[in-house]
């Protein structure tokens, strides 16, 4: 039940308010001295006050101020009740804090409607308050659970990397032919241990915030020698599910230079061919293309997969989304799209999806590229990022 607090040095006045609003739901309290106001708005925390101007001791403007000065009272909704009537007196009322001003002799309906206001206005701040503080407690809980997110992954890292040993050692002291099942069997599991680390390091240091660009470092790159790098990470892998991992450029030669962030854009191709080696059965083809064009490079990831539906293609870029098509041999948490997706913000672009269930899926990525100079017709070594490009 709303709290109302009375102050006025007239006690005939403070039963008149009384008077018209013990009807209500409300619970009064008054007083008729100014510091005493104070004192009782500390302790009880009223949702409204009601308070007289002209009181002796303490008028009524100083002990608005005195109220909104404290952190305790600040946010106490004020209503001036005055036979002051100048518009000096109202925008003073208004200028150390009051929410309203109310002129004498008043009416007890229009005082009552006000307050009716008031708190309605009091109750929505309160409920901001409280979903503001609520934001900021989930905030912190989300960033704890991130720095144990990152715990573990430091630690599962750490396991990873101690299986490998364990896997080279036996491998160093094996005396068998490289012929032998186990020979084989220990490099195979030597293999999937690397890839498992090189997964889970690019997730831990490569995920960007939404729409940040912050560490972005745009400057010169050759395509071609890039884009076979990221290729070749792969390369093992899609022989040994029996892949056909493929490229294909199209007006580029060699020293054809684009601008791009390469650290950022590698971890963004190499999630794509990795979502899609993930998703393209034994007999299948990975295919990785890329043009060069006036004013853009495109980037497009192509696999004869399982396809993705139209209901989900508008959520597979959310963080720790992953589509029903999936199951349990599919590993992965949902991330490697997501990164893709804030990688191709961080440089201004576009990324689309094209899928068929069944027949595969293409992710094209347009990333937009800057003109030469007109007066020397060069290229600048680098160049800032913005979102328009």
């Amino acid at each position: 039940m709303p709290v109302i607090l009375i102050v006025d040095d007239l006690p005939a006045n403070i039963k008149v308010l009384e008077a018209a609003l013990e009807s209500t739901d409300f619970t009064l309290c008054s007083t008729t001295r100014g510091s005493e106001a104070i004192a009782l708005a500390d302790a009880v925390q009223p949702d409204l006050i009601l308070l007289d101007i002209m009181m002796p001791g303490m008028n009524g403007f100083e002990v608005c101020e005195r109220l909104k000065a404290s952190s305790r009272t600040a946010h106490i909704p004020v209503i001036f009740l005055s036979a002051l009537n100048d518009p000096e007196d109202r925008i003073r009322g208004l200028s150390v804090g009051g929410e309203d001003f109310i002129p004498k002799p008043v009416s007890m309906d229009e005082v009552v409607a006000r307050v009716r206001i008031h708190l309605s206005l009091h109750a929505q701040y309160q409920e901001l308050m409280r979903l503001r503080t609520q934001e900021q407690q989930d905030h912190e809980q989300l960033e704890r659970l991130r720095v144990r997110l990152f715990e573990q992954i430091r630690h599962d890292v750490r396991n990873q990397m101690a299986n490998l040993g364990v896997l080279l050692h036996l491998l160093k002291r094996s005396d068998t032919t490289p012929e032998n099942p186990r020979t084989a069997t220990y490099f195979e599991r030597a293999q999937g241990v690397l890839m498992e680390i090189a997964q889970t390091l690019e997730i831990l240091l490569r995920i960007p915030e939404p729409g940040s660009t912050a560490g972005t470092s745009i400057r010169a790159v050759k395509i071609q020698p890039f884009l076979e790098k990221a290729l070749l990470v792969y390369q093992f892998v899609a022989e040994a599910r029996g892949i056909a991992l493929e490229i294909c450029i199209q007006q580029i030669r060699e020293e054809t230079v684009v601008y791009v962030d390469a650290d950022r854009l590698h971890t963004a191709v190499i999630n794509l061919i990795d979502n899609a080696l993930r998703h393209t059965p034994a007999g299948g083809t990975v295919r990785l293309r890329a043009i060069r064009t006036e004013q853009a490079l495109i980037i497009e990831v192509e696999d004869t997969g399982c396809g993705i539906s139209a209901t989900e293609q508008s959520r597979i870029f959310d963080r720790y989304y992953r589509g029903t098509n999936n199951n349990d041999e599919v590993s992965g948490q949902g991330l490697g799209l997501a990164i893709v997706h804030s990688v191709v913000e961080t440089h201004g672009g576009k990324i689309s999806v094209q899928s068929e269930l069944g027949k595969g899926t293409c992710f094209s990525l347009s990333l937009p590229q800057p003109t030469p100079v007109e007066a020397d017709g060069f290229f600048p070594e680098s160049i800032s990022v913005s979102a328009s490009m």
